[in-house]
């Protein structure tokens, strides 16, 4: 069965499942599972993930040019922005 939950819902809910931190080629594996053969474009998928990390929720870095790293980010560490140090 299809998932029906929102993207950045079920992007969170994959981070849960993976102790919080997942590669985002690993995410996009997950959500193919979740969401049937529904195919996220990459520009739907870094909206998402820019929504999310601008409401304090994950931290993405990169790892290589192609490869990056999705962190969920738990109400004890907070990430300030740089003109916030």
């Amino acid at each position: 069965m299809k998932s029906q939950l929102p993207l950045r819902s079920a992007i969170i809910e994959i981070l849960r499942d993976n102790k919080g931190v997942v590669i985002d080629t690993d995410l996009i594996i997950a959500l193919k599972s979740r969401y049937g053969d529904y195919n996220f474009s990459n520009t739907e998928i870094n909206r998402n993930l820019l929504a999310l990390e601008t409401q304090g929720l994950i931290h993405v870095q990169n790892i290589t040019n192609r490869r990056r790293r999705i962190q969920q980010i738990e109400s004890e560490n907070v990430y300030m922005g740089v003109e916030e140090d």
